[in-house]
């Protein structure tokens, strides 16, 4: 049994970033955390479905990641927690034809309830 349980939901991102490319704000999606453990689902940035799982270090969440382009993915992402809200900050680079296409950081809001 998991004593530190979390459900969180997120609804929207921000992208800060070099290219033209227009990508895809709106991204809700369900995560279940316990203990260091997470994993969760939502619909990402290129307007597929995405699947990760990660272990949460004090700052920064390291794992995998469905759903792009070539996948998985490793994805390593920055989170601070205010209260029942979570900003987290997603490093990115984009390769096409063995060429960086773009590059830049994605910002998201979850909102978690502990169970």
């Amino acid at each position: 049994m998991c004593a530190n349980l979390f459900l969180a939901a997120s609804l929207f991102s921000i992208h800060l970033h070099a290219g033209a490319f227009k990508y895809n704000d709106y991204n809700p999606g369900l995560s279940v955390q316990c203990g260091k453990w997470e994993t969760g689902a939502y619909y990402n940035s290129i307007k597929q479905r995405s699947i990760y799982a990660a272990y949460r270090f004090e700052y920064a969440l390291v794992g995998i990641v469905s759903g792009y382009w070539k996948t998985p993915i490793p994805s390593i992402a920055l989170y601070k927690d205010f209260g029942n809200i979570e900003t987290i900050c997603i490093p990115f680079v984009a390769v096409n034809n063995n060429k960086i296409d773009d590059y830049g950081v994605a910002i998201g809001f979850k909102v978690r309830f502990k169970l």
